[in-house]
């Protein structure tokens, strides 16, 4: 089970990776599952059953004996690091630009294809043609530029990170004022986490407005004098859900700061990586849409129907940012 496993991490951080450890923690994890599905089948919940397996083997300085443990765990103890406030607030002001700077990067690569989008719809305006093409030609330049800074900007806000992901392999404690300032910290960042949660579902939703509506017109018209108009759209589409990615993505890498120095995270970059899938899904998505929608217009020339992509890209969206930044999930 995942979330034995992530438990099973945490205990094990700091300790050598060495075969006697390994066979520890497996031995561990068979026993905890055991127990686990014991309980499940007795009739008990999830959440119930885990507290309890948690509660009973949770504490690795209890089984030391048991499993064999108790010198590499007492080196283990030995060798932990206490953070203060000091080293707290580094880590905050790192991670807040290291948020920034991925959503920027994210956002910079699903408006890319912006000027290519509107080039396409000049060239469906025989007087603006002409301009059309030179705006291909320019949009493809500026994409790729785009797409670089987009990266870029993601790379460099990880180098801004690295004692973070260091930290994750060290056992460590917070000193009181440490911890007063976290608790404190999460306390005021809980409700703009919330807000920006709310703010980013709201972009997703928004961002479908501007093809359907405009599909919907062209619908009605049964004419192609609106199909640049359907085009233009995308780039306000566009716009919206680069804004929903962004703020998905500062609110989460927000929170991500205070499980890790709380404790609440698995301490290895697997489970970063987990973490951030739901933004990766999203920000692909969005870059994806815009020319897949082309595409299957221009093929098909069903203009009144290929719009209808764009809210179910939609709901997916604020569906799957619901589900990986519910603030319970993870606590």
């Amino acid at each position: 089970m995942e979330e034995i496993k992530t438990y099973l991490d945490k205990m094990f951080t700091g300790l050598p990776a060495t075969e006697k450890v390994r066979k520890a923690k497996n031995e561990l994890l068979t026993m905890m599952t055991d127990k686990y599905k014991e309980l499940i089948a007795e009739g008990k919940s999830e959440n119930e059953a885990l507290g309890t397996v948690i509660m009973e083997f949770g504490n690795l300085n209890e089984l030391s004996e048991e499993l064999g443990l108790t010198e590499e765990i007492r080196s283990a103890e030995a060798n932990r690091i206490t953070l203060t406030q000091a080293d707290a607030e580094a880590y905050w002001s790192a991670n807040e630009k290291f948020a920034i700077f991925v959503g920027i990067g994210s956002g910079l690569m699903i408006t890319s294809p912006s000027l290519i989008i509107t080039s396409a719809a000049l060239n469906a305006i025989p007087a603006a043609e002409p301009l059309g093409k030179i705006l291909l030609v320019i949009g493809i330049i500026v994409m790729l530029i785009l797409v670089a800074a987009g990266v870029g900007s993601i790379v460099y806000g990880a180098s801004l990170t690295p004692r973070t992901r260091w930290l994750r392999e060290q056992r460590f404690s917070l000193d009181p004022d440490a911890a007063a300032f976290v608790k404190e910290k999460r306390a005021a960042e809980y409700r703009r986490s919330t807000l920006i949660t709310i703010a980013a579902i709201a972009c997703f939703i928004m961002a479908a407005l501007p093809p359907s509506i405009t599909g919907i017109l062209n619908g009605l018209s049964r004419s192609r004098s609106l199909y640049p108009l359907t085009v233009f759209s995308i780039v306000g589409t566009l716009l919206l859900a680069a804004i929903g990615v962004f703020l998905i993505q500062f609110g989460g890498l927000q929170k991500q700061y205070f499980d890790i120095l709380e404790g609440k995270t698995k301490p290895s970059h697997s489970g970063e990586r987990s973490y951030k899938t739901g933004e990766k899904i999203n920000a692909i998505v969005w870059s994806l849409v815009a020319p897949f929608y082309l595409l299957i217009s221009f093929l098909t020339g069903a203009w009144r129907f290929t719009w209808l992509i764009f809210p179910f890209a939609t709901a997916f969206s604020a569906i799957l940012a619901i589900v990986t930044r519910n603030p319970e999930k993870k606590d």
